[in-house]
């Protein structure tokens, strides 16, 4: 009977361990996509940039900026709501199909690849670009290993005690 009471007390530490861990490890993942989101936005509020500046030397193609302007209303209005960081982040997505679209049709204008401010901009974009490429491969890292833990979670006693489910992958 004395047995019992050591093995039921390390079965007790190890579920409090596990359910401290998996709510660490869901909080740094949330913070994540936040910082993720911040990087999607400072890309994407380059637009109106991007726009002005290229405005003069391509007169012809202005609708190249109207799906790019419609998917930023989009963003905007799923920031206002609370809806899911995932459809936030696949309307960042398009947004940032449509931004490297439009450096390809400004990177074939001559006088645009000669304007020190367009060469600013684009560099920003870039770095922007490169930083964001980083962090959505460590998000989908993160993401793959927490619903590896939440399946661990799941065969477990834990399931009964934590309301946390699985994360959709990008």
């Amino acid at each position: 009977m004395n047995i019992f009471i050591p093995l039921i007390l390390g079965l007790l530490v190890f579920l409090c361990g596990a359910y401290v861990l998996l709510l660490i490890f869901h909080k740094k993942l949330c913070t994540l996509e936040s910082r993720l989101l911040q990087v999607f936005r400072s890309r994407t509020d380059t637009i109106p940039s991007v726009y002005e500046i290229s405005k003069p030397y391509l007169t012809k193609h202005k609708e190249i900026f109207d799906e790019a302007l419609r998917l930023k209303k989009t963003e905007f209005s799923l920031l206002e709501g609370s809806e899911k960081v995932y459809d936030v982040i696949e309307t960042e997505w398009l947004i940032h199909h449509e931004i490297n679209f439009i450096f390809k049709v400004c990177n074939k204008h001559p006088k645009l690849l000669k304007d020190g401010n367009f060469i600013y901009i684009r560099d920003i974009v870039i770095q922007r670009s490169k930083k964001l490429w980083d962090m959505i491969q460590f998000y989908k890292t993160m993401v793959k290993r927490y619903n590896r833990f939440i399946q661990l979670k799941n065969y477990s006693i834990l399931w009964l005690l934590l309301p946390i489910s699985k994360k959709t992958e990008i």
